[in-house]
């Protein structure tokens, strides 16, 4: 028996177009979690970063370079080595940006890193051009 309009296999491309639909949002929303996590690991690092500078602060003949390293070391702690896999660990005295810009008793950590994204480039959602894959984070302390 033939049916009306010969609708035959519609079904198969709907749940075919369908099933790719669901795995590409899956697959974003996995990018997003991985990319979410890594921020908060970095914003500890920068944090930890920025207590230990304000702890160096103490002595009051720290010089900017003992203030740096200081303020590395406690990152690399946390797995953000400056220098080592595009990481850049900056540490400013006085901050530059933010309530506490220019005051002299105050400490800022910026960590930058490149984290890339597995799933989105498959669905070219990210270009090369944009900063999505790119996770900047700040912490400033006293």
């Amino acid at each position: 028996m033939k049916r009306v309009g010969d609708q035959t296999g519609q079904i198969l491309i709907w749940t075919t177009l369908m099933i790719v639909t669901f795995f590409a949002f899956v697959a974003l929303a996995i990018d997003a979690g991985f990319f979410y996590q890594y921020k908060r690991r970095m914003q500890t690092a920068a944090d930890s970063a920025a207590m230990a500078g304000a702890l160096e602060l103490k002595d009051p003949s720290i010089t900017q370079t003992q203030l740096e390293t200081a303020a590395r070391n406690d990152a690399a702690l946390n797995g953000f080595t400056h220098g080592s896999n595009s990481i850049a660990v900056t540490v400013l005295r006085p901050p530059t940006s933010g309530f506490y810009s220019g005051k002299n008793g105050f400490v800022e950590a910026i960590i930058t890193h490149p984290h890339p994204t597995y799933f989105a480039r498959i669905f070219n959602v990210v270009s090369s051009s944009s900063n999505f894959d790119t996770a900047t984070v700040r912490a400033r302390a006293v």
